[in-house]
């Protein structure tokens, strides 16, 4: 179960598949912010509870066996969810917020049954039920950021009990054994207490744990008899000593400041990244332990074994063994151009400052190939069906081979300074680019050589390009706002649209090469008759910039990305707007049909390359699930498979 920005999704590790992906789709600026997983589960029904930042909690019931989600949204909270607590003997659920709430959920009724307004004066940092041990009765324990302990009794929600701590500031709460919980403290302590018959006083022991990689917020796992504290790189296990626990040591022990007597160890074990989160579970009466690591670098999973064994001279040894890792090839960083290929199965997208290009396979959402550039990239577009052209920082021309990611052609200093924009014919014979130097120059293929054929001198930097070699067109937007439109042929100038007042930042093309589409950023989207060399219609989308444009083939509809991350989708007959989408956190850099124009993708500022599907009511939908289809392969694409399976099969 892995948490995203605002949902998770249920994970194969075998086979690194997603087999759900559960998100709140009423409002996607909501972020997770908590999550907890109910133990009652034998893989037919497992239930997810996902708290938000706006307060609301999400549970979702899945049924393998009847292949059923059934989702509940509650609301109490009008704070950020800090803690959750599940009671499975009773269906209960109980949860805080950084206001200092807790309420008291019934499962079954669908309903809160009790609400504790300011059940502590700031944010819930720690909430468990006492379950089992010397008293019968059902307690809640909570902490909070105003450093007090309380105690709650379940059937009434009345306090019964306050502790202050004076000496150590308390981080959080965990249940560990036989009545026993634990107190995460600051100074690297951590503190273990009971609750008496009379639930009059605490008993505590202290634990002082090492202060080397421990992180500012603490990970501390409590499960079965072993205590696993999380550091930035580091995993500490103690184990508690056999029959320590017993009723007639417990207390006997607890009065003792230090608790090593009843725990044994830290076994230290350094991982291969840095620590994000951690849960194990255990089988065959604690001898063999299972980890699940998850690290914020490198972005990945780990299935770790902690084994114990005992050598013939009572030698006992500790060994921890990875099973499985699974690495998550995200973006890392902004997506500044997108492509499509091979019949809508995958698609390129571009980050400039990570210098790296990413091939994404669109039927199971992974990553096959990440290519690993020299420079910065800002523009990208297809050379040939192996190869991809690139416009960089520096004002070089790079072309890459898309399977092997190997560089077969660099032209240096084609242009002086960045190249902000090239542009393919569909001939395949030359292509266009311009930058900040001002001068478009016109690059031919011949003889397995690329040439420089021409150039056209602009007192501009030159912004964007198109090109219709039908028409013998080529258009050019400089920082001026003017578009001049020029012969494609003798480059020379035949007219120009005005209407812009400040730079234009996004062009784009009907299928017919009848419509001109430009933004601008003051703030208008103009659309322009090319054969007649007017303007059609000034539309005002808004209050944000409009940063990508698109028609769409057959319709010619339109679809805009803004600076605001919005999606919109544009009638052109009545010029209308159909849809709109808020999703993404940025401006939207890119966006681009696929080939079939079945699926749009935008690129953003966010860092998130998201594919939506278009049906054929024209309605778009985020495409989470998976769509099997049949596609052709060329043959550096089956050769780019069969090594990509031959590796799975080398990994361990």
């Amino acid at each position: 179960l892995v948490p995203k920005k605002n949902s998770v999704y249920l994970l194969n590790l075998k086979t690194n598949l997603i087999i759900v992906n559960l998100k709140c789709l009423s409002d996607p600026k909501k972020n997770l912010v908590v999550m907890n997983l109910s133990s009652i589960f034998n893989f037919q029904t497992i239930y997810i509870f996902i708290g938000f930042n706006d307060g609301t909690i999400n549970v979702w019931k899945l049924d393998w066996v009847k292949k059923l989600i059934v989702s509940v949204s509650l609301s109490g909270h009008n704070k950020p969810i800090t803690k959750l607590m599940i009671f499975e003997k009773k269906w209960g659920l109980i949860s805080g917020c950084k206001k200092g709430n807790i309420i008291f959920w019934n499962l079954i009724k669908k309903s809160g049954i009790l609400k504790i307004k300011e059940a502590h004066n700031g944010e819930i940092n720690g909430l468990i039920f006492q379950k089992g041990g010397i008293t019968s009765q059902i307690l809640i324990l909570s902490s909070g950021t105003d450093n007090l302990l309380k105690i709650w009794n379940w059937t009434y929600g009345n306090c019964i009990k306050i502790i202050r701590f004076m000496k150590y500031i308390i981080k959080d709460l965990f249940f560990f054994d036989h009545g026993l919980f634990l107190l995460s403290f600051n100074k690297n302590i951590t503190g273990i207490g009971k609750i008496d018959n009379n639930v009059e006083c605490l008993v505590f022991g202290y634990l002082k744990r090492a202060s080397v990689n421990i992180l500012e917020r603490e990970f501390i796992c409590i499960k079965s008899k072993f205590i696993i504290y999380c550091g930035e790189k580091d995993l500490n296990i103690f184990s508690v000593k056999k029959d320590s626990l017993e009723k007639k040591q417990i207390l006997e022990n607890l009065v003792i400041k230090n608790i090593r007597n009843i725990l044994e160890g830290p076994f230290v074990f350094s991982l291969e990244g840095k620590i994000l989160g951690i849960d194990l579970w255990k089988k065959l009466e604690d001898k063999e332990i299972f980890f699940l690591v998850q690290y914020s670098n490198p972005e990945a999973l780990d299935l770790l074994k902690f084994s114990i064994e005992k050598k013939s001279n009572n030698i006992i040894k500790y060994i921890l063994t990875r099973l499985i890792r699974r690495n998550f090839k995200n973006h890392k960083s902004e997506i500044r151009e997108i492509l499509w290929f091979s019949n809508d199965s995958f698609v390129l997208s571009l980050c400039s400052a990570s210098k790296d290009i990413h091939s994404w396979h669109i039927n199971s959402q992974k990553c096959v190939k990440i290519v690993k550039v020299f420079s910065y990239g800002l523009c990208l577009e297809f050379f040939d069906l192996n190869s991809i052209l690139m416009g960089t920082k520096n004002g070089n021309i790079e072309i890459y081979d898309i399977f092997s990611g190997n560089l077969i052609w660099k032209k240096f200093n084609a242009h002086n300074g960045p190249i902000w924009t090239i542009d393919f014919s569909k001939n395949n014979q030359f292509f266009c680019s311009g930058g900040y130097d001002g001068i478009l120059r016109i690059w031919e293929s011949r003889f397995n050589e690329i040439v420089l054929s021409k150039k056209l001198f602009l007192n501009d930097q030159i912004i964007l390009i198109k090109t219709i070699l039908e028409k013998n067109v080529l258009i050019t937007v400089g920082l001026s706002s003017n578009i001049l439109v020029f012969k494609l042929d003798t480059l020379e100038f035949s007219f120009s649209f005005q209407g812009h007042i400040l730079p234009v930042i996004s062009m784009a093309i009907s299928d017919n090469f009848k419509i001109l589409g430009t933004s601008s950023v003051d703030k208008t989207l103009r659309l322009w008759n090319i054969p007649k060399k007017n303007l059609m219609k000034l539309i005002l989308p808004g209050d944000s910039i409009i940063t990508a444009i698109v028609f769409q083939p057959f319709s010619q509809n339109l679809f805009t990305g803004s600076r605001n991350g919005s999606i919109k989708y544009w009638q052109i007959n009545s010029f209308h707007l159909l849809t709109e989408l808020n999703f993404h956190k940025g401006p939207i850099w890119t966006i681009k049909l696929s080939e079939t124009g079945k699926y749009l993708a935008t690129g953003s500022q966010d860092k998130l390359l998201i594919i939506w599907k278009i049906s054929k009511t024209n309605k778009i939908k985020n495409n989470n699930n998976n769509h099997s289809k049949d596609f052709k392969k060329t043959e550096n694409l089956k050769r780019l498979i069969e090594k990509l399976c031959k590796n799975k099969k080398k990994s361990p």
